[in-house]
């Protein structure tokens, strides 16, 4: 009968009920977090291992020394999962989207959705792999206990005696062999262990030095008669104090850094050839195409502009960026471009006001900016130019509120500087 229930023990079931009980809770977690956006509320993944260890016991695991490990694997899988695939999800079904590979992959796009997807993945794997180690801990202590139930929160008190006394029994003779006894006349471990043969001296060892009857003096150790009744190890504890306290460092750190990358005002924008910078403010009307380039717009009135639509705004603001892919030909400076612009402008009877400024980008590209001026509508034309290719940013306010056309301007500005071609 016995051996009947040793064969139905394996690591595979165990395997299958640790990833199922650590991805009840991380899932949980992961919704709880999206509805209430509380970033401790992470700090929680330190029991996901606990979830999974009781899953793989209930699903008849095999308990031995190489759990640890793999409680270890299934919590980095089970938190990858959840908050690299379980989020996005989730924040796509809050947001009343369609969950579809074309809408996930926007969200990765989004640097701010990206630095917080992150921030959460590697905070929660920080308290989660404190879990494991804690788990790891109790389940190892546990083992050399040789306890017949693994509860991970009974006290043990019984077996604890019965290790204590096993202990004893195979040290302390060698420690009285060699007058080890008090602190004036220590030993060396090695000496102690090389004189007894069993293989769980080292455990032993350590469990009575936890235990502070066996004590290190100066580097060597004695045997204290006197603490032989200790009981409580208070080093479980310790452990875990220590690791909670490396987690949360960890943690505080990457909040930090995630924190600068979201608190960044811009965001990059790019492709084989080029890229920019654009404030996270404006929002993608059409994405890159070889006949419109980029287009964004803005309602200038307000700061969040994620609400509106271009045709709901009070301001209307675009920005357009587009780029030859190749050198124009007939085209050696810019210069010539300033001549045929100004050439097309005073011929062009609709231009009646207009200013024609030659500068130089942060990049170091030689550049033109046209700002034309009417009573309702201001447009600001950019002429970037590289080695006979030229890059052009065009920003349109439809408003006659001069202010909103210097905060164009400014925005337009931060585009252009940041404007690079990559090859």
């Amino acid at each position: 009968m016995e051996e009947k229930k040793l064969k139905k023990v394996n690591y595979i079931l165990g395997i299958i009920g640790s990833i199922i009980g650590g991805l009840i809770l991380a899932i949980s977690l992961i919704f709880v977090y999206i509805q209430t956006t509380w970033l401790y509320l992470l700090i929680l993944t330190v029991l996901i291992p606990f979830f999974e260890f009781y899953g793989y016991k209930l699903f008849r695991g095999k308990i031995d020394k190489k759990l640890a490990i793999i409680l270890l694997i299934f919590t980095i899988i089970n938190v990858l999962i959840t908050t690299l695939i379980v989020i996005p999800i989730t924040l796509l079904i809050k947001s009343n989207l369609s969950v579809t590979m074309g809408a996930i992959q926007n969200i990765y796009k989004s640097d701010r959705l990206l630095a917080s997807i992150i921030q959460d993945c590697l905070i929660s794997l920080s308290f989660s792999t404190l879990g494991v180690y804690i788990v790891s801990c109790i389940v190892n202590k546990k083992i050399l206990l040789k306890t017949s139930n693994f509860n991970l929160f009974s006290s043990d008190t019984r077996e604890r005696q019965d290790l204590k006394q096993d202990a004893i029994k195979l040290l302390k003779p060698v420690f009285e062999k060699y007058n080890a006894t008090e602190k004036e006349k220590t030993i060396t471990k090695e000496e102690i262990l090389t004189d007894i043969k069993e293989d769980t001296k080292e455990e032993y060892f350590k469990y009575l030095n936890r235990l502070k009857i066996i004590k290190k003096y100066r580097g060597k150790y004695y045997y204290s008669v006197n603490d032989e009744n200790n009981i409580n190890s208070h080093d479980l504890a310790t452990r875990i104090i220590s690791g909670t306290c490396i987690a949360t460092i960890i943690s505080a750190i990457i909040i930090f850094v995630a924190g600068s990358i979201i608190g960044n005002t811009t965001k990059k924008i790019y492709n084989d050839d080029v890229s920019f910078n654009i404030d996270i403010s404006w929002i993608a009307y059409n994405e890159y195409s070889d006949e419109y380039g980029w287009v964004y717009y803005k309602d200038l009135a307000t700061e969040e502009s994620e609400q509106n639509t271009i045709q709901d705004a009070k301001y209307p603001a675009t920005i357009g960026v587009i780029y030859d892919k190749m050198p124009r030909e007939g085209i050696s400076s810019i210069n010539d471009i300033k001549s045929t612009l100004e050439l097309y402008i005073n011929s062009n009877p609709k231009y009646t006001a207009y200013d024609v400024e030659l500068f130089t980008t942060k990049q170091q590209y030689d550049a033109i900016k046209l700002v034309i001026k009417d009573e309702d509508i201001a447009e600001i034309d950019y002429y970037i130019y590289k080695d006979g290719k030229m890059a052009y940013v065009t920003a349109i306010a439809y408003t006659d509120d001069e202010e909103k056309w210097d905060e164009l301007e400014e925005y337009a500005k931060e585009v252009v500087n940041s404007f690079k071609w990559n090859k």
